[in-house]
């Protein structure tokens, strides 16, 4: 296999290897769609005319991977977790290869390994410009949600079971048809003994659960993704990250001030007594009251979006949801299966038996009444990406 070395705007140093046969199906690069990181260099790739069925590409070059053993243990646990999910709402990694640089082939051995790619489909834009334009409505916080819960499901339900760790808005990126896309594992572990603590590599405090903030006495499951979900949930709705404040104070700070007091038995699981103390002292010496979210969002709505004050008090499930998934005690938390029954997510009503003419003719006529009905009642939501 070939490579082309090319150097793109932006990142003239780092050359991007692309395979001679993307140029042969019909990519060309788009040098206006660079994103780069410090682990990773990330190149959108679109078709040079129109081809149903052939969507964008992104080719992303993994940096400095041999450095040292944990930036090495991230992606060999990124490239096995990818390899094995297979979902709509999940990235797709279409090929992977690594490249010896000297001579511009494929690396035929592990010490001519220079640089390392993936190629997947192109997931569109990350949900956090999507945040800062506030172009949607509710509805489009629904679909959002329903497509991360999907993911999510799907995720967790795999043998062994996969935990993200690291949910939030640069993390979930949305396409031309609104469709969500889960993206970004490098901190994502696949668990087969839960048991096992899992404590490294922690994601972004502003989303993460506080299971992963202090230490506990066991591993912290699945169910701290869903914190992060519903953290993200409340930025879409608001345009502001949940417990961020004006004066860059604690997050665990911010987590007891909104979601209440620490329960003693969560208490009681804290490894780190000093941990224990300090949270146990702070609950002690305020009063801390869980907030009324649906009240609060109205609040720190932000102007000039889509969603106003309006559309969140005329949402009637909306703080149920969040005190179903915004729990302090991972007990509490709904799972992504539970999150997908709820009715802010999936608002349509329950099916009902409808009365039908016990004659047969009149029978068939308000069937086919009633079955003209529910083909033109559309599908929530919609499944035409």
């Amino acid at each position: 296999k070939q490579f082309k070395a090319v150097r793109l705007p932006g990142a003239p140093f780092t050359p991007i290897h692309i395979p001679h046969l993307v140029e042969e199906h019909g990519y060309a690069i788009d040098s206006t769609n660079l994103g780069v990181m410090m682990s990773t260099k990330i190149v959108r790739s679109k078709r040079k005319f129109d081809s149903p069925g052939h969507p964008s590409i992104m080719i992303k070059k993994y940096l400095r991977v041999f450095q040292d053993k944990d930036t090495a243990l991230k992606l060999r646990r990124e490239l096995n977790i990818l390899r094995n999910v297979n979902h709509p709402n999940v990235v797709r990694v279409v090929e992977k290869y690594a490249v010896n640089e000297e001579n511009l082939t494929e690396a035929e051995e592990p010490r001519q390994m220079d640089s390392i790619y993936t190629i997947t489909y192109y997931c569109g834009v990350p949900l956090s410009t999507r945040i800062t334009k506030g172009d949607y409505m509710m509805d489009t916080v629904k679909r959002w949600t329903r497509d991360a819960l999907n993911a999510l499901q799907y995720l967790h339900n795999l043998e062994p079971l996969v935990i993200h760790r690291d949910l939030k808005p640069d993390k979930l990126c949305i396409n031309e048809s609104n469709q969500l896309t889960l993206v970004g594992f490098s901190r994502a572990r696949a668990v087969e003994d839960m048991k096992k603590s899992i404590t490294a590599h922690r994601g972004t405090d502003y989303y993460m659960a506080m299971e992963m903030h202090v230490k506990m006495r066991k591993a912290y499951g699945e169910k701290v993704d869903i914190w992060s979900l519903a953290t993200i949930v409340c930025e879409m709705v608001t345009g502001s990250i949940l417990f961020k404040d004006k004066k860059h104070g604690n997050v665990m700070r911010l987590m007891l001030q909104y979601c209440g007091p620490v329960s003693e038995d969560v208490l009681g699981k804290m490894a780190d007594e000093n941990d224990k103390k300090q949270l146990k002292e702070y609950c002690e010496k305020n009063t801390l009251l869980r907030k009324d979210f649906r009240e609060f969002l109205k609040e720190n709505v932000n102007k000039d979006r889509g969603i106003t004050a309006q559309h969140i008090e005329d949402e009637p499930h909306l703080r149920d949801f969040i005190d179903g998934t915004l729990q302090l005690d991972p007990r509490e938390r709904m799972t992504a299966a539970d999150a997908l029954e709820h009715p802010f997510v999936y608002s349509n009503e329950v099916p009902r038996e409808t009365n039908v003419p016990s004659a047969d003719d009149a029978a068939v006529d308000e069937l086919r009444n009633q079955i003209f009905v529910e083909v033109r009642t559309p599908v929530f939501p919609s499944n035409a990406y």
